[in-house]
């Protein structure tokens, strides 16, 4: 997790999903916070090629719950999440959206939908039994339906080289216009933006795992042509250098 540059991301639990949803859940997270572990009010959501179906307990004079499903990120978003108290998040993988919304990913794109909170209000504040009726509620919509050979393509591709768009269509028998429509209603990002994003998520998570490693050489080994790519890769998508934006974290 890379939001506010991984901060609390020690705290998460990510737990698999069940085998059925395999392809198209890649993992569910919890997070839960107190008066001990509050994160600062304007909080950095990342670029994400990913949507989610995200569930969420907000403190204040009233307890509420709300239930969205949020579709890929095409840039940050500064959010207020100064009344969130707990959190359950199930990262669908890129492509799966259509299956759960009924429509084209396109029109999800940087958006927020949201479902009635009624689905899993009889939950409580109970991540376990939340999980259960969010994974009940993916499991329904994506039952019986296949993923578009577009689709696995596009999961399959190494964010650390580079693919044209003309290449990837000849290998998928057809034209380079029906690529970028079909990029757009199942991933909801052009492939361009789509790949970007997948390459920024690996520089920054391969960040996080050392401290040994320079950012020229990090940017290396993420596919970058140099550092100054990656930067500006950064700057464009998260409004910051890949440092500053690390340094949230702490903050």
């Amino acid at each position: 997790m890379l939001d506010h540059g991984g901060w609390g991301r020690a705290d998460l639990v990510l737990l698999p999903p069940r085998p059925s949803l395999a392809e198209v859940v890649e993992f569910i997270w919890v997070d839960t916070w107190n008066a001990a572990r509050r994160p600062p009010t304007r909080f950095r959501i990342v670029a994400d090629d990913a949507p989610h179906v995200i569930w969420h307990v907000h403190g204040g004079r009233h307890r509420s719950q709300t239930l969205g499903v949020v579709g890929a990120r095409s840039t940050f978003s500064d959010l207020d999440v100064s009344k969130r108290l707990l959190t359950v998040g199930i990262r669908l993988r890129p492509g799966a959206l259509p299956l759960l919304a009924g429509r084209s990913a396109r029109h999800l794109t940087d958006r927020t939908i949201r479902i009635d909170a009624r689905l899993a209000r009889g939950a409580g504040a109970n991540p376990e039994r939340v999980i259960e009726m969010l994974t009940d509620y993916v499991g329904e919509r994506a039952a019986g339906c296949e993923t578009h050979r577009f689709v696995r393509c596009a999961r399959s591709l190494d964010p650390r080289r580079s693919h044209s768009v003309r290449d990837i269509a000849r290998d998928l028998d057809i034209n380079e216009r029906s690529l970028r429509n079909l990029s757009r209603d199942h991933l909801g990002l052009s492939l361009k933006r789509f790949m970007k994003i997948r390459r920024l998520h690996a520089a920054l998570g391969l960040a996080h795992s050392t401290t040994r490693l320079s950012w020229s050489r990090i940017a290396s080994e993420a596919g970058y042509s140099d550092q100054a790519h990656l930067i500006r890769d950064c700057r464009a998508l998260l409004g910051e250098t890949p440092a500053r934006f690390l340094e949230r974290a702490a903050g």
